[in-house]
């Protein structure tokens, strides 16, 4: 056979007829792997020098001008003035981020049900960034407010049941009245 003899040649006809496809496949993944990207490269490099907590001026570093040179011998490198202008932008852009990201921590409301409705509404139509399930904070106060006003109703309905003596007073009854509804 003719790879036993070191020819290719039919076990390249073999490919391109019966696995076109497939080889057009790893072409494509070999092409991705081998595109470069002068924006990403820049990315990956300031990323770099904040994580590591880099001086700028390292990228001015003739040993790692020539690492970066052995990998793509046509590469732009940026001088440490350049890249520390790109850290400014950047950190003023992400500052910002995080201010508009923090301007809406959460919505305080009572319980009723159109509260919900009116937060959906926020959210989809006010274009502000809003997790209803997340940032919606139930008012701790008006919910203490329904459980003493059912505790109240709870009270009245065993005063019924009960002589004056034995239970509260209505001049009870009516202090705690006043109390929760200040």
């Amino acid at each position: 056979k003719a790879y036993e003899k070191r020819d290719t040649s039919t076990f390249w006809k073999h490919l391109r007829s019966k696995h076109l496809d497939k080889i057009n496949d790893i072409l494509e993944e070999i092409s991705e792997l081998l595109e470069f990207s002068e924006e990403i490269f820049k990315k990956k490099l300031l990323n770099w020098i904040v994580t590591d907590d880099q001086a700028f001026i390292s990228i001015e570093n003739p040993a790692f001008q020539e690492i970066l040179k052995y990998l793509r011998s046509n590469i732009k490198i940026s001088s440490a003035a350049i890249i520390r202008k790109e850290l400014d932008k950047n950190f003023d852009k992400t500052k910002k981020e995080i201010k508009q990201e923090l301007k809406l921590l959460a919505i305080t409301c009572d319980n009723a049900s159109n509260m919900d409705k009116m937060l959906q509404y926020i959210s989809s139509n006010k274009n502000i960034n809003f997790n209803i399930k997340n940032q919606h904070i139930r008012c701790f106060a008006h919910i203490i407010n329904l459980a003493a006003r059912d505790l109240i109703k709870e009270l009245y309905f065993k005063i019924e049941f009960y002589n004056d003596n034995d239970i509260l007073k209505d001049k009870d009854i009516e202090k705690l009245n006043n109390i929760i509804f200040r």
